[in-house]
């Protein structure tokens, strides 16, 4: 339930965007979804540091007056050992591709897109509009 700060907030915030233009609400949505992106991965950071300092001293547990944390290192494996030892069907199976990389490599012709296509499918949409850099007829 909110109170009546967080809704005097939503009503000034709101008022606020109507005011803006879409050229500044693009700005303001890319800014926003950098510093997203940028919080994440060091969050993703922190993370991996407490998993190893904790794996360090032998445990994978924090306590506290409140609760407990279980914290699992992630695993990585060696591409190349994984195709070696299971095989192509595997590695295709139960790897994640990072598509910025993917796009770039896709982009310089080193494999047919379609063909990688039928191996893709969705496991989740985390978000759901592209935003494209606005240009000026001359």
């Amino acid at each position: 339930m909110e109170n009546h700060g967080e809704k005097k907030f939503a009503v000034e915030e709101n008022s606020l965007l109507n005011q803006m233009s879409i050229s500044q609400k693009v700005y303001l949505w890319k800014e926003v979804k950098f510093l997203n992106m940028s919080i994440s991965k060091e969050w993703g950071l922190i993370l991996d540091n407490i998993v190893n300092l904790l794996a360090s001293k032998g445990t994978t547990t924090v306590k506290s007056k409140y609760r407990s944390f279980i914290f699992k290192e992630k695993l990585n494996f060696c591409p190349q050992e994984v195709l070696k030892k299971m095989g192509s069907e595997v590695l295709i199976r139960s790897c994640r591709v990072d598509l910025s990389i993917f796009e770039e490599y896709a982009a310089r012709g080193f494999f047919n897109v379609p063909e990688i296509n039928n191996y893709r499918r969705i496991i989740d949409i985390t978000e759901r509009s592209i935003l494209m850099e606005m240009t000026k007829e001359e």
